[in-house]
């Protein structure tokens, strides 16, 4: 059961790995999912106007905007959350303007809430690229690659907008996980896993609100195993991430927290308590050295995960209550 809801886990948080199968969590009707950052997800993202008053007096910095994406693609909410307040406005009528791909799960279009970023550099062009400097969805997806069977759900595009420009020997590696999954799809076109919709309960969450759980299995083809090659360049690019973030102590904290709570839900699918107890461990010890710039709260966010990971049982609560849990630990970038 908990293979099944690790892959909703690795799907919304990171960018899309798994083993056998998936949990979806949405709201009844219309469906709507949380996309995070979706400056990547753009197939036309507007810039922004520099206000006059705004280059007057130099106003600068990041401006995020919460948005929701109707199944089309369009941009039919917008609203500043963040930013400098001569820069907002600019920054919300750009966000309106732009389109999306639309979404779709399980096959069905559905409505995709995140944010859109961008940075007002003074006496410059904005910048729309925001990179989502994600670490802690890095950390997940490069733990989740060491033990995949199928690179099908894995989006290299994804991970590689995480990855600054400069680093180029990250990169090739990425562009070397692009080839291996192009690869695998070529190879077997037929043996594509399928999803199918197995179950469908309602439950309520803490604020009383109905939420719909649908229990997703996706298939491997069988006979596929772990890519010898594909765990090499995940421990790589850890082993290389690790070293180039050891100057940031904020950034390399999350960045390997994620490492530690992917493996801790892939152990909590065992049988055996002694193996979900030790792979609950490391992540129990990295909570005792919470650096300072961590929201409050975040210690209790991650006992609940290493409870759930230990017990190796969810039940319909711990499913909804885990996924805000996930977004949480992703922090949006810093805002400079």
């Amino acid at each position: 059961m908990l293979n099944k809801f690790l892959l909703f886990i690795l799907l919304t948080t990171c960018v899309g790995l798994t083993n056998s199968a998936a949990q979806n969590v949405a709201p009844p009707a219309p469906k709507m999912i949380t996309g995070g950052v979706l400056n990547g997800k753009a197939t036309n993202l507007v810039k922004p106007a520099y206000p006059a008053a705004a280059r007057a007096v130099n106003a600068s910095g990041a401006v995020n905007v919460q948005v929701t994406i109707d199944e089309e693609g369009n941009v039919i909410s917008a609203a500043a959350v963040s930013g400098h307040p001569l820069l907002r406005a600019a920054a919300v009528e750009a966000a309106r303007a732009s389109k999306f791909s639309p979404t779709r799960l399980s096959g069905q279009p559905v409505k995709v809430t995140g944010v859109i970023v961008y940075n007002f550099v003074a006496g410059s062009t904005i910048r729309t690229e925001a990179r989502t400097a994600n670490w802690f969805q890095a950390g997940q997806t490069l733990a989740a690659l060491e033990t995949t069977r199928t690179l099908r759900f894995f989006q290299p595009s994804a991970l590689n907008y995480m990855i600054p420009e400069e680093w180029t020997s990250e990169r090739e590696q990425i562009k070397r996980l692009e080839e291996l999954k192009k690869s695998e799809i070529e190879s077997s076109p037929g043996e594509a896993p399928k999803e199918k919709v197995i179950n469908e309960s309602t439950a309520t969450d803490a604020n009383k609100n109905q939420v719909r759980t649908q229990t997703i299995i996706v298939a491997v083809p069988p006979g596929q195993k772990v890519s010898s090659e594909v765990s090499a360049i995940s421990q790589s690019l850890v082993s290389s991430i690790e070293g180039r973030l050891a100057a940031n102590e904020l950034d390399l904290w999350y960045f390997k927290l994620g490492i530690n709570v992917s493996r801790a839900l892939l152990d909590a699918d065992s049988r055996s308590s002694e193996k979900r107890i030790n792979g609950v461990k490391p992540l129990r010890e990295y909570m005792k050295n919470i650096p300072a710039g961590v929201p409050a709260g975040t210690e209790a966010d991650l006992e609940k995960i290493a409870s759930m990971a230990e017990k190796g049982i969810f039940t319909d609560q711990d499913k909804i209550e885990l996924t805000p849990i996930m977004m949480r630990l992703s922090p949006l970038p810093p805002q400079n």
